[in-house]
């Protein structure tokens, strides 16, 4: 249920929810949970341009529409499940991340990352502005960088939905991405 459009409460296997809406466009809706846990946030799935002729999270006054607020609910549920289970097995969730972190460790260790890409690329850009490369080379190294940057992104994101994936067997709970990835920052 939502409440005067800044409060959403659900109820859940007997134990009451309360989030409060942080945030509210035609577009987009975002959430935080502030009990039984506190302190996440999820925003709901944005609403392309294109399509918001025929589709909105609001009505003309302002207000939350009656066809989205179960949208909303079922985004705090996921909020809620998702603490659940890091705040019930916070120790055994950190050991199973690390496992996963020492597994990946060694394909990061080969490529390269944010800082690196951006170190690299400036080394390039000042050869081919001395001339010690033409710029087909500057080009061709560059995108080779471009695609360790890739290989390092897209590591990084098969290590987080593997985790995801143990949470969702082991749990039998479906998470959104977002929800993890504020869940290992908050609580690993």
């Amino acid at each position: 249920m939502i409440k005067n459009d800044s409060e959403i409460e659900i109820t859940y296997q007997d134990v009451t929810i309360k989030g409060n809406i942080i945030f509210k466009s035609r577009r987009v809706v975002g959430l935080e949970i502030v009990y039984p846990f506190k302190g996440l946030r999820i925003y709901s799935p944005t609403i392309p341009i294109f399509a918001m002729q025929y589709s909105s999270y609001l009505d003309e006054k302002g207000n939350i529409k009656e066809d989205r607020k179960e949208q909303l609910e079922k985004l705090l549920l996921n909020l809620y499940l998702g603490c659940k289970v890091f705040d019930k097995d916070k120790i055994k969730l950190n050991e199973i991340f690390q496992k996963f972190q020492k597994k990946f460790l060694a394909k990061l260790s080969d490529t390269l990352n944010a800082d690196q890409f951006s170190e690299r690329k400036k080394i390039l850009k000042q050869k081919l502005r001395t001339g010690l490369i033409t710029n087909i080379e500057y080009q061709k190294n560059l995108s080779k960088l471009k695609k360790e940057l890739s290989d390092y992104d897209f590591t990084l994101y098969t290590m987080r939905d593997n985790f995801l994936k143990y949470i969702e067997d082991t749990y039998n709970i479906k998470l959104d991405t977002e929800v993890i990835d504020q869940l290992i920052k908050k609580h690993l």
